[in-house]
């Protein structure tokens, strides 16, 4: 091709593509300061056609000064995009714990010689524990918290500072912003939560659930259990400085499901020997469920607006779902068993197993979402679910994933102790199935932001690496090998799988392309 007249470019070949457009606009921008030189400002405003040109002109430069802008900004690689060796574990060290921040710019790892215990970060080694455990980051990996047993005590290092000492300390907890750390701790065997600044909650018999925060992380839920008064009690308290603004008394709570927006909680609650699902916001406000024998497999929809869980009423388990206001219930038919419920990503569908019988099917259950709005309390049956039939080479099926558009969804199904990847499509009924070769491990199921692929972690031979397919699974991709791999996610575009990764004493953050 021929440039037009008065107009030419420079190619240098070992430049980036980015960089040939900032040149080509400086050469433009030079001949039109150039140009404009010599002419007579009267007539360029009388001449409609040089204005034209030169308006033709500027509008090229514009086009490819921010086109140099956008492709320079798109290849600039966001943090964990880059493929790096964060750490190797020292010579004559044996590996414990190993921890990748989320962002994979760092990890942590504890390690043991002569019988001391260090945890290893930013490239040094901490003090000498007789244990250490519990190795937490914070959500930027700009804060590590960990568990250190020194003696008969043990405190909180925050930072690679200690902190006081109790008889116990374990699960230390940061918030979303770093700000707050907690942890659950004892004395003479009476448990609480303790926070690094100092504060202290109740004592109790014993902790059940580690604490959680609430978005701003002001406030803080945890439970402890009283065995003398036979009660369990969940505390609303002050995340710094442990005091109890609100509580609520059960004789057991379990199966805490947090909302995707953390700004409610749901629990399994038994009082006077009946089952309840209870709500409850950081203000200490609840609302809690019609009584069962039995509740479980407690779950929130991705909105938060809507929950699901699995009860238990004379020898048959069904599916309820409520919205969190607890107004409506609806009922889903009968089983002898139900595996935990998944929500569609837009929540019109909800993913479970039932056995009814000697059979096993996956069924797909529309939900009303107008009638789950409405203000009368009842319960109702919904709409008839869609049975999926499961092949029978299964002996157990789970850990569903739905794509992001719900049009379908993938699971592991299990067979003479082989794994399996399973792809059903949900627009076409869940006739079509697809499956993958079988694997000594299948976990870790995802499925990219675009839905064209899913990918999981798979073992074979005591070696870990990550499968991606397209989900037509015509075309797979196996990772490298690896002695374990942590925690695999799709980049943000899609186009890369990230993942921590063991390989002999090196600790790898790899990033994998997927074409």
């Amino acid at each position: 091709m021929h440039a037009p007249s008065g107009v030419f470019f420079i190619t240098v070949p070992d430049i980036q593509p980015r960089r040939r457009l900032t040149l080509r606009g400086v050469f433009l921008g030079a001949l039109l300061m150039n140009s404009m030189k010599s002419v007579d400002p009267k007539r360029f405003m009388k001449s409609g056609v040089d204005a034209g040109i030169y308006l033709l002109v500027l509008g090229l430069i514009f086009f490819y000064a921010v086109s140099a802008h956008c492709l320079s900004s798109a290849q600039k690689k966001s943090p964990g995009m880059e493929e790096k060796l964060l750490a190797t574990v020292p010579e004559g060290y044996g590996l414990g714990q190993v921890l990748f921040s989320t962002e994979g710019r760092k990890v942590a790892f504890s390690a043991t010689k002569n019988s001391k215990w260090y945890v290893f970060a930013d490239g040094t080694r901490g003090n000498a524990y007789d244990y250490v455990r519990d190795i937490t980051f914070s959500r930027d990996g700009k804060r590590i918290a960990y568990s250190a047993r020194k003696g008969s005590k043990e405190n909180c290092v925050v930072d690679g500072k200690e902190g006081r000492p109790f008889d116990t300390v374990c699960n230390p907890t940061i918030t979303r912003d770093g700000s707050v750390i907690v942890f659950e701790a004892s004395v003479k065997n009476q448990f609480f939560i303790a926070a690094a600044g100092g504060g202290e909650g109740p004592r109790r018999d014993m902790s059940v659930v580690r604490p959680v925060f609430s978005r701003d992380g002001r406030r803080m839920l945890y439970i402890l259990s009283d065995d003398e008064k036979r009660k369990v009690t969940a505390f609303i308290a002050d995340s710094k400085t442990g005091r109890v603004l609100k509580t609520r008394n059960y004789g057991m709570i379990h199966g805490v499901s947090v909302s995707a927006d953390g700004s409610r909680l749901a629990y399994g609650a038994v009082r006077r020997g009946k089952h309840r699902v209870v709500v409850q916001d950081f203000t200490g406000k609840v609302k809690e469920s019609p009584a069962y024998e039995r509740a479980e497999s407690i779950v929130f929809s991705p909105d938060g607006k809507q929950l699901a869980w699995v009860a238990e009423q004379q020898g048959k388990q069904f599916v309820i779902v409520s919205s969190i206001a607890m107004k409506r219930f609806l009922r889903g038919p009968p089983f002898t068993g139900i595996g935990k419920p998944v929500f569609s990503p837009n929540g019109t569908y909800l993913l479970y197993t039932a056995v009814s019988g000697k059979k096993t099917s996956w069924m797909l259950q529309p939900l009303n979402i107008g009638a789950m709005e409405g203000a009368v309390k009842q319960t109702e049956d919904p709409e008839t679910p869609r049975a999926l039939s499961i092949d029978r080479m299964y002996d157990t099926v789970d850990s569903a994933v739905f794509s992001p558009d719900g049009s379908y969804f993938a699971c592991r199904g299990t067979r003479n102790g082989k794994y399996y990847l399973v792809l059903r499509n949900v627009r076409n009924g869940g006739k079509e199935e697809q499956k993958s070769p079988a694997y000594d491990l299948i976990s870790n199921i995802i499925v990219s932001t675009d839905g064209r692929h899913v990918a999981w972690l798979a073992k074979q031979k005591e070696r870990f690496f990550v499968v991606v397919r397209n989900v037509d699974m015509s075309k797979a991709r196996r990772g490298p090998r690896y002695d374990k791999i942590w925690s695999p996610r799709f980049s943000p575009d899609g186009r890369q799988v990230l993942y921590g990764a063991r390989s002999g004493r090196e600790l790898w953050w790899k990033v994998e392309p997927i074409d």
